[in-house]
């Protein structure tokens, strides 16, 4: 979706600049939607966490070892900055406190679940650790 709002093309780290407003406005308004049709809503992103709070009922982040994290990169071919740029993004875990910033509050609408199995973890399985960690 991010590639709809393209602005440029940021070759040096693998990526592009999108405009972060736009798509969000594009996002929120598709949720409201499905909202008033009582569908439910599953966003899987790395900037959901900029969504409105109010229009998200949970917000789960979850985080990956970083040495297994790093093997997932270099497989994917990422260049060193980006690699080095995303370990850091992971290491501060700023999605969650970029979500606290932006009005998610701990424990009641945002959640951090570990995946310390790495890309194993089957979707089931990860569903079964987040329902468990809200219940």
């Amino acid at each position: 979706m991010a590639e709809k709002f393209k602005i440029e093309e940021i070759k040096e780290l693998q990526t592009f600049d999108f405009d972060i407003d736009a798509l969000l406005l594009n996002i929120e308004k598709k949720i409201e939607l499905l909202n008033k049709q009582k569908k439910n809503v599953i966003i899987e992103s790395h900037f959901a966490h900029f969504i409105k709070p109010e229009l998200i009922d949970y917000l789960f982040i979850i985080n990956r070892d970083l040495k297994e994290l790093k093997k997932e990169y270099k497989i994917r071919k990422y260049n060193s900055q980006k690699i080095k740029d995303n370990l850091e993004v992971e290491s501060f875990n700023l999605c969650f406190y970029e979500a606290l910033e932006n009005g998610y509050e701990e424990e009641d609408k945002v959640f951090c679940i570990n995946n310390e199995l790495n890309l194993d973890l089957s979707v089931k399985a990860m569903f079964e650790k987040i329902v468990n960690k809200h219940t």
